[in-house]
């Protein structure tokens, strides 16, 4: 006799302890995908990268290009000299950093009305191994003078001079015929300047031999607001390369600084977070 009096059936769990429910397809599927879409989310194409990098790459290696040829332009042919004195004043100024040519050490090249750098010590009393910052008035050759009204003259004729100030006729009227192969200087700040005029007496009348020439100032580099070129004396002189060479570098390091600007954004947002984050944890 069967022990299920009852007679009703007994259920088959067979089939349910054998097959438990799967779980569902859709939920794997989503959860897949959604690592997948935290991974493309979290990590850009290397292509986007690839560009970013190229961004920096380029303006970086055309601004050390640049900057390479400003200074193979200037360093052979030009140096910087910090004006020490007055003399030259507004157009020169105290402590300014001149531009000086070089290629016109010796009296190469050189003009009446350029500012020159010149050696000190052929000048009686001077102390040697220092420079001054003059002017060229008159060459050899010519005679130079001052009128009674104040004027320099040159060969008799009044010379236009919107850069001097101060009294030229500070020691006296004068007239010098200038040797050959010197030339007679001034200063622009004719009430203070000590130039070819404080050495009338000497042997040479206070001229100054070419050769004492050590250069030709041609721009003003430092500070800023002083910032830009001397005027020059009538008459092409050729293309002025250390123009060149300046525009090079200023070019140059803008490009630099833009390729460094994206890590350079970077670097400082990281920096202000750490600040703020370490600020608010000692407010706490």
């Amino acid at each position: 006799m069967d022990s299920n009096s009852g007679g009703r059936p007994i259920p088959d769990t067979t089939k349910e302890s054998a097959s438990p429910d799967p779980e569902p397809h859709g939920v794997a599927s989503a959860s897949t995908n959604g690592h997948s879409a935290v991974g493309k989310a979290a990590s850009p194409p290397s292509s986007t990268r690839r560009r970013a990098r190229r961004r920096q790459i380029l303006p970086a290696a055309a601004g050390a290009v640049l900057l390479l040829t400003g200074t193979l332009l200037l360093a052979p042919r030009y140096d910087l000299h910090t004006v020490g004195t007055i003399a030259m004043s507004p157009t020169v100024k105290a402590w300014d950093d001149a531009l000086v040519d070089t290629d016109a050490s010796g009296g190469k090249g050189l003009r009446r009305g350029d500012v020159v750098l010149v050696r000190s010590g052929d000048w009686s009393g001077d102390q040697v191994g220092l420079s001054y910052t003059v002017r060229v008035v008159a060459m050899g050759g010519e005679t130079v003078g001052c009128d009674d009204q104040g004027r320099i003259t040159v060969n008799g004729k009044p010379v236009e001079e919107p850069y001097a100030h101060g009294d030229t006729a500070a020691f006296g009227p004068f007239t010098v015929r200038v040797p050959t192969g010197r030339i007679f200087v001034l200063g622009d700040a004719r009430s203070v300047s000590v130039d070819s005029r404080s050495h009338l007496k000497e042997a040479d009348a206070g001229t100054l031999p070419v050769s004492s020439v050590q250069g030709r100032l041609v721009a003003i580099a430092w500070p800023l607001t002083d910032l830009g070129t001397l005027s020059e004396p009538s008459g092409a002189r050729g293309f002025p390369v250390y123009l060149l060479g300046v525009g090079s570098l200023l070019v140059g390091a803008l490009l630099e600084l833009a390729a460094a600007w994206p890590t350079l954004r970077r670097r400082t947002a990281w920096i202000i977070t750490k600040i703020t984050r370490r600020r608010r944890a000692q407010a706490w």
